[in-house]
């Protein structure tokens, strides 16, 4: 079965709004007499119209007091037990209790404050301490000690606590409703003023969580971008080495032949060595002959001779095996011998006339 919005909605709004219809806060005032809340532990001077303490070095005044009773302490100690969403504990300032200091602590949560007077003159309704927004449906205590000051240890002066609880409307509650009023005297004439309830205290909202998520979000961030950067970087590198083409190197055979038709044919034939012969004294001075024809004629004829010329035809050579050491002079020697005989097959002698 299918529930209409309207239905489902009235169905959850309905109840808070009887929640709220039948629920209320409301001030409840406790004497100090009340020992369902208040515990007084120590030596205390319980102050009322019927149990006067003339002994008592503060004597304020019973009609500014309210109920006309109070505690009256000095190095002792006490708490109040309350089950409300605000707290507010009042007492009284006079000369006689100058040095007061009190210590305040409670539970649920754990708060601690003090309350310390060291002036002149006398003031009712005085907070000594106050707490506010908290859990209803828990059970509070507030504990209080007396502490000594510089000037001594001064007297505590407890009235009364209003505790804010929630009640159903309608009800009516024995205990005043009213907030408490704050009266001061110094005149036999005392005026009232109101005292407005003390404001809660402010609440700081920690930043430390916004911020360590932040770096910890910049940091991840961070490290997917270099991942990802570090991944396209590879990947690129390995599509450029794949893209290369192949290269083919044949292997080098140093002593393979040279292919044929790869060069051009040319008229240059290499030879091998051949031994060179010995030239004879004759062919010596041929060559001497030869030489000077080449050089510059004098003036004077040449000289007459009685032998014919000689033609290259007659020219003779013996064989004579050489040995080709170039470390000695014998061998430059020999070597100088066959240029000069490869010059003289190149120039041929003047024809000489008898």
């Amino acid at each position: 079965m299918v529930v209409p919005f309207f239905s489902a909605g009235a169905a959850l709004i309905f109840p808070f709004m009887a929640a709220q219809a039948f629920a209320a806060s409301t001030n409840i005032t406790v004497d100090d007499t009340n020992s369902t809340v208040w515990t007084f532990v120590g030596k205390w001077s319980a102050v009322t119209p019927s149990t006067p303490c003339p002994g008592c070095f503060a004597q304020p005044d019973p009609k500014q007091v309210f109920n006309q009773s109070w505690h009256d302490g000095s190095i002792v100690s006490g708490s109040v037990t309350f089950q409300g969403s605000a707290i507010y504990i009042y007492g009284i300032d006079m000369t006689a209790t100058s040095g007061t200091n009190i210590s305040f602590s409670m539970n649920n949560p754990s708060t601690a404050a003090f309350h310390y007077f060291g002036g002149t003159g006398t003031t009712y309704n005085v907070p000594f301490f106050s707490a506010t927004n908290l859990d209803s449906s828990v059970a509070h205590t507030v504990s209080f000690i007396g502490q000594t000051s510089l000037t001594g240890a001064g007297a505590m002066l407890f009235d009364y606590a209003v505790i804010t609880v929630d009640q159903p409307d309608g009800t009516s509650s024995g205990a005043s409703s009213t907030p408490p009023v704050s009266t001061s005297s110094t005149s036999p004439s005392p005026s009232l003023t109101p005292l407005p309830p003390p404001l809660p205290p402010p609440k700081t909202k920690s930043k430390t969580g916004p911020i360590v998520g932040g770096v910890v979000a910049a940091v991840a961030l961070l490290a997917i971008l270099g991942a990802v950067f570090l991944f396209l970087r590879r990947r690129r590198r390995r599509a450029e080495f794949l893209g290369q083409p192949k290269i083919d190197i044949d292997p080098v055979n140093p002593y393979a032949e040279a292919p044929q038709g790869r060069f051009p044919p040319n008229d240059f034939t290499v030879e091998p060595y051949q031994r060179v012969h010995a030239i004879e004294p004759r062919a010596t001075s041929f060559i001497g002959a030869a030489v000077s024809s080449h050089t510059p004629a004098s003036s004077s004829p040449p000289p007459p001779t009685s032998t014919t010329s000689t033609s290259r035809s007659e020219f003779k050579t013996a064989p004579v095996v050489l040995a080709w050491d170039p470390d000695t002079a014998r061998a430059r020697e020999l070597d100088m011998e066959e240029r000069l005989r490869r010059l003289e097959s190149l120039a041929r002698p003047p024809q000489y006339n008898s």
